[in-house]
């Protein structure tokens, strides 16, 4: 079997660690295609979509981990992120997990860290899956929303009623909407004649939304 290819951003000043915790990931299985980075500018140039993990250091003299959880918050990027140091105190770990942090490990002990790179890809992929999920759910719903005639009725998974884009008669056709872009509770003003009721089955939250 082909080794997992793993993009990885090292947070980490000592190339002697970096290499430690590399050996041990290819061990695992995985492919490490790496960066390492030891200060703050550095960490922000780098920093893109573009990688699977970040492991890093609890504290460099130029740097540390809680800054590099605050500006990973702030980049809004799904990227996991686990500690992996010399020893940290109780509270410092508990700061860490707080900040962000998916796991912690220590140096002198990385028996822990295939599991939990592994661990932490899979449960990432899951979530891009989920949003990709509901990026599609949304479109369906749109198209069936600009396409319906007249109205459309959302139902839930056990055939419940869950809303209506209810017409007015005689008018133009349109749909309106929050400034924020959500819905309003939805009416469409349609031209005269019969009513055709379109019906959406919701099977995500994206679609109960919309209504």
């Amino acid at each position: 079997m082909r080794p997992r290819t793993l993009r990885l951003l090292l947070i980490e000043d000592r190339a002697d660690d970096a290499e430690l915790i590399l050996e041990h990931l290819r061990e695992a299985g995985l492919d490490p295609e790496w960066d390492r980075v030891d200060d703050e500018p550095s960490y922000r140039a780098k920093l893109t979509a573009g990688f699977d993990l970040i492991l890093a250091d609890f504290s460099l003299p130029q740097f540390d981990a809680l800054r590099a959880l605050e500006i990973l918050k702030e980049s809004r990027l799904d990227i996991p992120f686990i500690i992996v140091s010399g020893r940290i105190s109780d509270n410092a770990a508990v700061d860490s997990m707080r900040a962000g942090a998916s796991d912690y490990l220590f140096k002198d002990n990385l028996s822990r860290l295939a599991a939990a790179v592994t661990r932490e890809l899979d449960a990432a992929d899951q979530r891009k899956a989920g949003a990709r999920a509901r990026e599609e759910s949304a479109a369906r719903l749109g198209a069936i929303i600009r396409s319906a005639l007249d109205a459309v009725v959302s139902m839930d998974t056990a055939g419940s009623w869950a809303g209506t884009l209810r017409p007015r008669p005689c008018s133009a056709g349109r749909r309106t909407k929050r400034s924020a872009g959500s819905w309003r509770t939805p009416s469409f003003h349609l031209p005269c004649g019969r009513l055709t009721l379109s019906v959406w089955r919701a099977t995500s939250p994206a679609a109960n939304s919309m209504f």
